[in-house]
C-alpha cells in the first residue's frame, strides 16, 4: 500500500543522526524490506532539501514575541501548534493522518505529541537516548517522561 512519511524537513547526516537520518534510513528500509514505496513529505521554512525527500511543503519562517526563531511545537501561552507543527498537526492534515510516531525527542517533540495525544491522534512512542541530553534531564530526552507516563494511563 501506500504510504507518506511526514516530517519537519531536518537534514539527515551520517555524523548527527536525527529525524532526518531516520526518515532516510525509514524510506529505504521499508522499500527494500517490505516492498513497500513510501514518499517523503517534508514541511520546512527554509529553502533546499534532500534527496530523499519526495515533497515539500514551504512556509514563512515564524519568530516568537521574544525573538527566537521558532522550529515548531505548541505556544506556551495558547497551547495551539506553531510553525512546522501547525502544518502537520493542523485540522486538516490531522484527519489524514493514521497516527504520529515519536523517536526519542526533545521540547518540540514532547510538546506536538502531547497535542497530537490531546486531539486523539493515535501515536506510538519508540525510546532512543538523546543525542545532547540537557543537564539533569532524562538520558532520553524530555519527551521520555511524558510518553511513559501517558502510555501507563497517567497522561
Amino acid at each position: 500500500g501506500d504510504l507518506l512519511l511526514l516530517f519537519g524537513g531536518d537534514t539527515a547526516s551520517d555524523e548527527a543522526p536525527d529525524v532526518g537520518w531516520l526518515v532516510r534510513e525509514l524510506k529505504h528500509e521499508l522499500r527494500e524490506s517490505c516492498q513497500v514505496q513510501p514518499r517523503v513529505l517534508a514541511v520546512q521554512s527554509w529553502d533546499g532539501c534532500d534527496g530523499h525527500v519526495d515533497f515539500v511543503v514551504r512556509f514563512p519562517e515564524e519568530v516568537a514575541a521574544d525573538g527566537r526563531r521558532l522550529w515548531g511545537g505548541t505556544d506556551r501561552a495558547t497551547g495551539e501548534p506553531v510553525s512546522a507543527t501547525r502544518h502537520y498537526l493542523g485540522a486538516a492534515t490531522r484527519q489524514l493522518l493514521q497516527g504520529v510516531v515519536c523517536v526519542g525527542g526533545g521540547q518540540v517533540a514532547r510538546q506536538e505529541l502531547m497535542f497530537a495525544s490531546r486531539c486523539g491522534v493515535p501515536w506510538e512512542y519508540v525510546r532512543a537516548e538523546a543525542r545532547n541530553p540537557a543537564a539533569g534531564e532524562s538520558l532520553f530526552g524530555p519527551v521520555d517522561a511524558w510518553a511513559r507516563a501517558a502510555d501507563a494511563g497517567g497522561e
